[in-house]
């Protein structure tokens, strides 16, 4: 419902995915974050994004639940952009 977009840190040279398992409460707010796939340098970004976002909580029964949630950060290193392919 409500998203934030990880930065791109400043002092970082990596590049690649950051992959989060997100529990969701049943009002739909974040409670916790596991990392499922690290890079040191970009994992912290992408972890205090996620913690500001906001979901629609799961139902069942018509009855809002808690849930698991799995995202994706793919982060593109700034300086590799505008760089010609042959």
């Amino acid at each position: 419902m409500e998203t934030i977009y990880a930065r791109y840190p400043i002092q970082s040279v990596a590049a690649g995915t950051v992959a989060l398992e997100v529990k969701v409460d049943s009002s739909g707010q974040v409670v916790a974050v596991k990392v499922l796939r690290d890079i040191a340098s970009l994992t912290p970004e992408a972890v205090r994004a996620i913690k500001n976002w906001k979901f629609e909580p799961g139902t069942l029964n018509g009855r809002e639940i808690p849930s698991n949630v799995v995202t994706a950060f793919l982060f593109t290193n700034p300086s590799s952009l505008g760089t010609p392919y042959y």
